[in-house]
């Protein structure tokens, strides 16, 4: 078995390019593969050869090509490599990296490589002048006279001396005397320079030479006449050199400049169609190979990969981490670290964060480490830092983002939306194809986890403002424009909602769940309501019904409440309206309580929970989009928004029940990173399971549906919290329906074993804004109590509200029954009014009447008690709207 080879990184001395140790050398295997190939090229060399024929010269394309992305490692792995044959080889001369962006504009790179190796020589030289210790066959005198004879040609070179049009080449006397001599020396160059370089090696009594360039893929205008070098003069076996960069950057700069070459009346001739504009890019593409073939051997590239291909390719290799007096640490356990650092325990959830995170240059991973590693993590800003590049490449805006829990969930909505990613990477795992926008999730991802911590209003925040907008996305879809009427979309959802604005996020989702109720009517979408959208009977205050038949109506149950039990009953509240007439749907959405909450958690922050309570329990009317007439304008949900007078706005001056609990709730949170991944699994574990709930039960009183829907909202909660944090959970994953055993059986085989780290969902039982609409006599109030503690849950089972809301009726969009209008004419022709029609829902004994009436007038259609019940109810629908 192969000797497992482990390799530090060391965090603190790896920040810039420099030359490692051995032991450090990430990329180990492929630094031994390049020293291997230079030693051969050494072996070799054979001294003192001269050429006898001009068509039989050795020219070696052995260019040695280290390639890699940027913040590979190339710079150190090239400053490795060669300080390493300049301590240890007797056999070659070590040249200075060449960077050809460092270069001056008119700096050559031949001229530069002449320079390293003139300063070579004239040291050797003054060196054994002064001592007299060594018998040189050269003298300063002979070499300075090969060297000149070399200039000669050089101003022939692109980029050195004029061109042939310039005015002193049109003198015969200049041709004659210097022009041809140029010329001639030219046309010897390769030769010439073949010889200078052995005379050098001679003089400094080296068989090599080693000359590195690096990153010329950068600079097209510099790169290029680097590989025009190597492909035309650098061929001597004594020059050694090797070339870094990035593949597709010289793919780029080697085809540019064949573009270039065809000129522009050709590509104008050639190219004016689509079969020969291909022909050309066939020629390029082809060219392209060719030349880097030549010029890049692949026998000798060596590809810089990543830390994942590393690891993952052989198993004998391994990456330890250290940062300055740490113990060293495996890498893939390091990251592990960091990552619960961030919230993110669940395994397969890590692997994605830490694979994207080892397939990243090296610099960035080195960059993450430090960010992460030191005894400070510091701000947001340095917490990003590691990621900058990509989040301005994906335009977001860094001060933003670091300055609001809301402006990041409002980027986060922004990006996902314009990328049209919200249904697959609303959890923000770096699963694209775009490495930027894998970045910039991951860079969100970690920001999240800590302001998560800071403030636990941004979990809520995010759980109406991307997750329920993504899961409304299956119905909606991306907008698109047809017959100059812009369909309903996410993206018209947004604007007139107002939620891509830092706005009331109570007010956002009021306008979200107008224009869903919009959306449904448009869709004739049925009897089903949207999951957590409950549609009410109008207010008692304006419906024309007798007051008796007002009783069931949630203005009538609440005007007789305490405070705070009548904040608690109109906190989930809303009206949407009609824009165009009376018709308005009173809504209780759970989706609004969440916004509520978020609102909330901000109030007692800042210490102003009495007026936040005061102002969110206000019932709101929000204006409802007409699809069939748009107007161009966005709506603005502050401005568009309707204050009722509804009195629910009385509470008492002495510090009540619910702010005190509200206030110790918040104060209780645990302040534990909390990923946006798990948020999302929450959001759409409790979306289907709240559809689930409202596809089965039709006649459930206002309590019970919101009884379920929290069971449902807390048993998503809590599973998702434990598939975070336990690896084998023995619970149950069904949706709860109208049930509460699931969620008590879960409760209770989960308390009996270590629940340390399911402070999400502990914190979250204990929420009195949810517990206040779950049934205080269910046995689920003690299993709650156990898990989350009885001195937090007890008391806000004290202001439950689910009794009131018992006395609430529900409303459903009824299909509209066959052959209505013909009915109600029927019965109007036998004096029946529709009025009276309605009367009779709530009197056995009159539909019982009503319908026997009918059959006997109309025998041929049949009236049951039942059939006209539904129709009734269908009336009564219409009539409230």
């Amino acid at each position: 078995m192969d000797k497992k080879t482990l390799i530090e990184l060391r965090v603190d001395q790896s920040g810039d390019a420099r030359a490692f140790k051995e032991k450090e050398l990430i990329h180990l295997n492929e630094y031994n593969r390049v020293v291997s190939w230079i030693n051969e090229a050494l072996e070799n060399i054979e001294v003192g050869d001269e050429e006898t024929s001009n068509f039989n010269r050795q020219r070696n394309h052995n260019t040695i090509t280290i390639l890699g992305t940027r913040g590979s490692g190339k710079t150190s792995f090239l400053l490795s490599l060669l300080s390493s044959f300049e301590n240890q080889s007797e056999d070659v001369e070590v040249l200075e990296i060449i960077d050809p962006t460092l270069i001056e504009e008119k700096g050559h790179i031949f001229l530069n490589v002449l320079s390293l190796i003139d300063d070579r020589v004239t040291q050797t030289l003054e060196q054994s002048d002064n001592n007299r210790i060594k018998s040189f066959q050269h003298t300063s005198e002979e070499w300075r006279i090969k060297f000149e004879a070399l200039a000669h040609a050089l101003p022939t070179l692109d980029g050195i001396g004029g061109n042939l049009t310039d005015t002193s080449w049109q003198d015969p006397e200049y041709i004659m005397q210097r022009g041809i001599r140029s010329v001639t020396a030219s046309r010897k160059l390769e030769k010439s320079f073949r010889k200078l370089v052995t005379m050098a090696l001679n003089i400094i009594d080296k068989k090599a030479f080693i000359v590195a360039f690096d990153d010329i893929d950068i600079d097209f205008k510099k790169g290029w006449p680097v590989l025009e070098l190597l492909r035309k003069y650098f061929v001597s076996p004594q020059l050694i050199t090797i070339l870094s960069g990035d593949m597709r950057l010289y793919s780029l700069a080697v085809r540019k400049r064949q573009w270039e070459n065809f000129g522009e009346q050709l590509l104008k001739v050639e190219g004016n169609s689509d079969a020969g504009m291909n022909y050309l890019r066939d020629l390029v593409t082809e060219t392209e190979s060719q030349y880097l073939q030549k010029v890049m051997k692949p026998v000798r590239r060596i590809h810089l990969n990543t830390l994942k291909e590393k690891l993952f390719l052989n198993p004998n290799f391994d990456v330890a981490v250290a940062y300055k007096n740490t113990k060293v640490k495996n890498i893939i356990d390091t990251y592990n670290s960091i990552l619960k650092g961030f919230g993110i325990f669940n395994s397969y959830q890590a692997e994605i964060y830490r694979a994207f995170l080892l397939e990243s240059p090296l610099r960035m991973q080195v960059r993450f480490f430090e960010s992460n590693l030191k005894e400070s993590t510091g701000d947001a800003i340095s917490l990003l830092d590691p990621f900058v590049s990509d989040l301005y490449e994906m335009r977001l805006d860094i001060a933003r983002i670091t300055s609001s829990p809301q402006y990041l969930n409002i980027t986060i909505l922004d990006l996902l939306l314009r990328e049209r990613i919200l249904s697959e990477t609303h959890q923000m795992q770096p699963t694209t194809v775009k490495p930027a926008l894998n970045g910039s999730l991951t860079a969100l991802t970690f920001l999240f986890s800590k302001s998560s911590a800071a403030g636990p209003e941004i979990i809520f925040d995010y759980f109406v403002r991307i997750g329920y907008l993504r899961n409304l996305l299956s119905s909606l879809g991306y907008n698109r424009e047809k017959d100059n009427i812009e369909d309903p979309g996410i993206e018209d959802l947004c604007r007139h909602s107002g939620i891509l604005q830092d706005k009331v996020l109570k007010d956002n989702i009021g306008m979200t769940t107008a224009y869903m109720v919009a959306f449904r009517d448009l869709r004739s979408r049925g009897d089903r309501p949207w999951a957590g959208i409950i549609p009410l009977l109008g207010l008692a205050g304006t419906s024309k019904k007798k007051q008796s038949s007002r009783i069931d109506r949630i203005d009538y149950i609440a005007s007789n409440l305490n405070p705070d039990a009548k904040a608690l009953v109109y906190l989930p509240l809303s009206i949407s309206q009609s824009t165009l007439s009376q018709s308005s749907v009173l809504v209780y959405s759970f989706h609004v309580l969440l916004s509520a909450i978020s609102e909330l958690i901000r109030k007692v922050h800042s210490g102003d929970t009495y007026r936040g309570i005061l102002e969110l329990s206000q019932l709101r009317s929000y204006p409802m989009p007409d699809f069939r007439q748009r107007s161009s304008g966005i709506i603005d949900s502050d401005d568009s928004a309707e204050e009722l007078d509804t009195n629910a706005n009385q509470l008492s001056t002495n510090p009540s029940i619910l702010e005190s609990l509200l206030t110790t709730w918040v104060n209780a949170y645990p302040k534990k990173p909390i990923p946006p991944h798990l948020l999302g699994k929450i959001s759409t574990r409790f979306f289907f399971a709240a559809d689930a709930i409202q596809s089965i039960q039709k006649d459930e009183k206002l309590g019970r549906v919101m009884h379920a829907l929290t069971v449902a909202f807390l048993n998503s909660v809590f599973i998702e919290d434990i598939k975070e944090h336990i690896t084998r959970p023995a619970i149950s994953l069904n949706n709860t329906r109208m049930s509460d055993d699931i969620l008590i059986n879960n409760l209770q085989r989960t308390v009996e074993g270590d629940t340390t780290e399911l402070t999400l969902s502990k914190w979250l039982f204990a929420c009195p804004l949810l517990l206040a609409y779950i049934d205080p006599s269910s046995k689920l109030k003690k299993a709650i109590a156990n898990y989350a503690g009885p001195s937090l849950t007890e008391p806000s089972f004290t202001i439950s509200v689910f009794h009131h809301l018992m006395e609430v009726k529900t409303k459903y969009r009824i299909v509209k029954p066959r052959n209505l209008d013909m009915i109600v004419q029927n019965f109007a022709n036998a004096g029946i009014t529709v009025f009276r029609m309605i009367d009779a829902l709530n009197d056995e004994g009159t539909l019982i009447e009503l319908s026997t009436l009918y059959s006997n007038l109309h025998p041929a259609e049949r009236m049951t008690p039942e059939k006209l019940s539904r129709i009734i109810q269908y009336l009564e629908a219409e009539e409230e709207n």
